[in-house]
């Protein structure tokens, strides 16, 4: 089933503020942005997309610190990007687009599997 993202766009502080999350309904899982972990219950910087190994390793942040030893990384369900108001946020969303519909495409191919039987 295909998925959808939410991509809203704001001038905050003289700087675009690029806000994702995933649309519920679709084949990828809510929580696939990459943040840094920063120990505590604030959530870091953006980093990226997450990819399929990153979905079986890294742990979702949900408000609480998780320590950071081990967990350099952590996935949220909003990827929150912040761009330079001399710069357009086209290119931040086109990058971002190309990413999650790369890891849908990821996922997509594991869950398709074909069998060919044969019987004597």
């Amino acid at each position: 089933m295909p998925s959808s993202l939410s991509i809203n766009t704001a001038l905050v502080n003289n700087k675009w503020e690029v806000t994702a999350e995933v649309v519920p309904g679709g084949i990828l899982p809510s929580a696939i942005f990459v943040h840094e972990n920063t120990g505590t219950d604030a959530l870091g910087n953006f980093y990226g997309t997450a990819n399929m190994a990153d979905l079986g390793r890294m742990q979702v942040w949900e408000g609480s610190a998780i320590p950071t030893f081990g967990n350099k990384f952590v996935l949220h369900t909003q990827a929150k990007i912040i761009v330079d108001q001399s710069n357009t946020p086209t290119s931040v969303i086109n990058a971002l687009v190309a990413n999650v519909t790369l890891l849908s495409t990821e996922l997509q191919s594991i869950n398709t599997s074909t069998q060919n039987i044969i019987i004597p």
